[in-house]
């Protein structure tokens, strides 16, 4: 379910460019529904673009899945899956010598 949160909200901000609560797949646009002021286009030229459009994103979803699929997969590989982020790891006497130099530059800079 995250996955597909991910994809559907990143394929509207970069193939859609809108906000992915305004987005969709199958966007409901009418050949009818235009700005006052501007001329309705005709039925041909119209489905032409909407076709065009349509496959335009079609491409751009499977270029993103597959790149995101990508990502996951590079992400759960074995090789990957003993990685502690230093950040993440308890204090051992060697990290702690390293914090001692932070609360003494801390110091400095108070003083």
């Amino acid at each position: 379910m995250l996955f597909a949160s991910l994809v559907w909200f990143r394929s509207t901000v970069f193939l859609e460019n809108i906000h992915p609560l305004l987005g969709g797949y199958i966007r409901l646009k009418g050949r009818k529904n235009r700005r006052p002021g501007y001329p309705i286009e005709s039925f041909w030229i119209y489905y032409v673009k909407r076709f065009a459009d349509f496959f335009r994103y079609s491409v751009g979803m499977i270029q993103l899945v597959s790149e995101m699929y990508g990502l996951v997969r590079t992400a759960t590989l074995p090789e990957f899956a003993d990685y502690e982020d230093i950040a993440t790891k308890p204090e051992t006497t060697e990290t702690a010598g390293g914090l001692s130099l932070i609360q003494k530059q801390k110091r400095a800079v108070v003083a």
